[in-house]
């Protein structure tokens, strides 16, 4: 039993081949399945994205709607507010429902004060117009009384 080298030689490049085309199929089968594996987990991840996008759409919708109805019951006070406003200074004195425009400063306060004063207000009438405490409607009052008898 002899067998030539080159017999030998034959059959190991034979078997080698057989080798490398094994691997061969093996590695594009490991390959091709990594690649389905890694399709599968993007798609979960994409799926689980969608669904929390979709909770967090959900929720915002909700609190959009709160935000809405709440918005709604001001706008229905406010209107209330209004109408009552309106039905009060149409039974109000006609002295009362002069507008005072809004006072920036202390001085034009006192000068709004000393002008309806000399309308002849009460202090207690001007407090309520100029939005001042009545005190101190009073001291200021008290206090051009004085700077005019010193004068």
């Amino acid at each position: 039993m002899t067998i030539s080298i080159g017999v030998l030689v034959s059959v190991i490049i034979f078997f080698l081949g057989v080798m490398l085309f094994l691997m061969a199929f093996f590695t594009k089968k490991t390959a091709k399945t990594k690649s389905i594996e890694l399709e599968e987990i993007t798609m979960d991840m994409v799926q689980e994205i969608e669904k929390s996008t979709e909770e967090n759409i959900q929720r915002l919708e909700k609190v959009k709607e709160e935000i809405e109805n709440k918005l709604n019951e001001l706008t229905e006070k406010e209107e209330k507010i209004e109408k009552m406003y309106q039905k009060i200074m149409s039974h109000a004195p006609v002295n009362e429902k002069k507008i005072v425009p809004k006072l920036s400063s202390m001085e034009d306060k006192k000068a709004e004060i000393y002008r309806l004063y000399q309308e002849g207000n009460s202090p207690e009438k001007i407090s309520q117009m100029v939005k001042i405490h009545k005190g101190v409607v009073e001291t200021i009052l008290n206090l051009q009384a004085y700077a005019k008898g010193t004068n």
